[in-house]
């Protein structure tokens, strides 16, 4: 019997058939696709559908499956056996390292339960075991690459009203494990959202890891994801340092700068991440958790009761505010309470906006682990606006 396993365009996860409705259903975000939906974004990745199909035989039941190339591991849908496409993983496509899962599916949905302490807006039933679709661990793969930076910059800041300086910075620096995902079927802004991966945790890639978890196959060349991410991430990282290194500025203008790369390490890993679905009240929510730091990438839903008791308190806050600066007939009163009144907004949007929206990721400068700067040159020349 041959079975046909699709790559979900959402989440990369394996797609099921669905008889009821005629469609194909994610089994990790619970997305539906038609037959046209599907077709058209395997075009739009592939040039041929047919050179992209492989075939291949379980070793516990028999079972042929036929994947596209983008799975490495997964599991048989008949007899649920772990299964791994060695040859997928082969050459240049061969992990250099991987970091094992240290987690079980039970720790994810207890460490995810947890959440219900410190997200006081979020519905009080959304927490609720028996929300959770389902829990699956993936390995996903990253490019880190080790390098030697030389950089420059120079640029013209505000030292006060009547002066201004132009200044030259000159260095060189050793950058450590600098990281950029290589698989285009998860939003990056999800995988940046886990950093930082712990790279000391890296083991030599052996084939056994794989087993009983699912893993992807990179998709995207060393060579588009050093010039797409890996070099914005080296320059951010390389003019932060140059930066810090002279007087600091109110504000600064870079006229002119430059950088010279030479990558001394380019290793291909792979990382661990559970994707968590949940259903609730007909909608679906689906969470990606690092394995290693438990650090969580995902919306929650607001409950429309506490955000109207929010925005409630706020107006009443705002009105206590307006009565209390009335008391005094004085201008600075008027100043505290705009003052006072766009800080108490800003603070109900901010919250909101914490549970409605993926929370970025660090800072480049700072999921660069380890690493060395010399200073060549910090020279700073004022002069006179007057």
């Amino acid at each position: 019997m041959n079975v046909i396993s699709h790559n979900c365009p959402t989440c990369s996860a394996a797609l099921t058939f669905d008889v009821d409705t005629q469609n194909w259903t994610c089994d990790y975000c619970k997305t539906a696709f038609t037959i046209t939906e599907l077709m058209n974004y395997h075009k739009s990745r592939r040039n041929s559908e047919t050179q992209s199909m492989h075939g291949y035989v379980c070793d516990n039941c028999g079972a042929d499956i036929v994947t596209y190339d983008d799975s490495i591991s997964s599991m048989c849908v008949y007899c649920n056996s772990p299964i791994i496409i060695k040859d997928r993983i082969e050459g240049e496509y061969k992990p250099d390292l991987i970091s094992p899962f240290t987690h079980t599916k039970e720790d994810i949905i207890k460490e995810f339960l947890r959440l219900k302490e410190d997200r006081g807006l979020v519905p009080k039933n959304f927490f609720n075991k028996k929300n959770i679709v389902s829990v699956n661990g993936v390995y996903i793969p990253l490019f880190v690459v080790t390098c030697e930076v030389s950089a420059s910059l120079h640029g013209d800041g505000v030292v006060n009203k009547d002066f201004r300086s132009s200044f030259i910075r000159k260095g060189t620096m050793q950058l450590k494990d600098v990281p950029a995902d290589a698989l285009s079927t998860i939003d990056d802004f999800y995988i940046r959202a886990l950093e930082p991966f712990d790279y000391n945790k890296l083991k030599k890639f052996e084939y056994p890891y794989l087993a009983g978890m699912s893993a992807e196959a990179y998709d995207t060349s060393k060579e588009e994801v050093y010039e797409q991410q890996i070099m914005e991430r080296i320059e951010e990282a390389a003019y932060d340092q140059l930066l810090k290194s002279g007087k600091k500025y109110f504000s600064y203008e870079i006229l002119s700068k430059e950088i010279k790369t030479f990558c001394s390490e380019f290793k291909h890993a792979l990382v661990p991440i559970w994707c968590v679905h949940i259903k609730y009240g007909n909608k679906d929510y689906v969470y990606y958790i690092n394995d290693q730091n438990l650090k969580i990438a995902g919306t929650f839903p607001v409950s429309i009761i506490k955000e109207t008791i929010l925005y409630l308190f706020a107006i009443l806050l705002n009105l206590f505010l307006i009565v209390c600066g009335r008391l005094f007939d004085a201008p600075i009163s008027y100043f505290i309470i705009i003052v006072g009144t766009v800080l108490i907004w800003y603070i109900c949007s901010a919250i909101l906006s914490s549970y409605k929206k993926i929370k970025a990721g660090v800072k480049n400068k700072k999921y660069i682990t380890g690493g060395s700067f010399i200073p060549i040159v910090s020279s700073d020349s004022d002069y006179s606006t007057r």
